[in-house]
């Protein structure tokens, strides 16, 4: 009976243990660029035809993810970044919007969501980066520093 029991306390721990990322593993896989203390990032091509990458930036502290950026050399239409933000958000509706020449912030207060997008050329015809963030401190560092500096948000 003691064997039985260990040996399915062995493969119960062996299964969770796939669950949990190794960071050696990916940091040898993957770039790993981010050098934040409190994160890491995994950079991927989506799309080598087009120069597509996505970089993942994941919590060191749980290995949730918090942050992804996408980047397209030709850039993202309108229909092209809906259909990738929906893909990774789900009932989301800004709340508070700022633009600028080239980018436009947009933060969702009640799922803490806080999604930027990069137009090429000051155009907002080609979206040429998307960023989602749903992590609270880079979220609140941002929305601080944009309140700081005198920035309102439109309504």
């Amino acid at each position: 009976m003691k064997k039985i029991t260990f040996v399915l306390i062995f493969l119960f721990l062996n299964v969770y243990s796939q669950f949990k990322l190794n960071y050696t593993d990916i940091q040898l896989e993957y770039r790993n660029h981010y050098t934040h203390k409190n994160y890491f990032e995994v950079s991927k091509i989506i799309n080598e035809n087009e120069e597509e990458y996505a970089d993942f930036i994941f919590s060191k502290k749980d290995s949730s993810l918090v942050s992804i950026h996408f980047k397209k050399s030709k850039g993202y239409s309108g229909i092209d970044a809906k259909k990738l933000i929906n893909k990774f958000i789900v009932d989301f509706s800004p709340t508070k919007v700022k633009t600028w020449e080239n980018w436009s912030l947009y933060y969702d207060e009640k799922n803490k969501i806080l999604l930027i997008k990069a137009f090429e050329n000051y155009s907002s015809e080609k979206i040429k980066e998307i960023n989602i963030t749903i992590d609270s401190e880079i979220i609140s560092n941002m929305l601080l520093n944009l309140f700081n500096s005198g920035i309102n948000f439109n309504k």
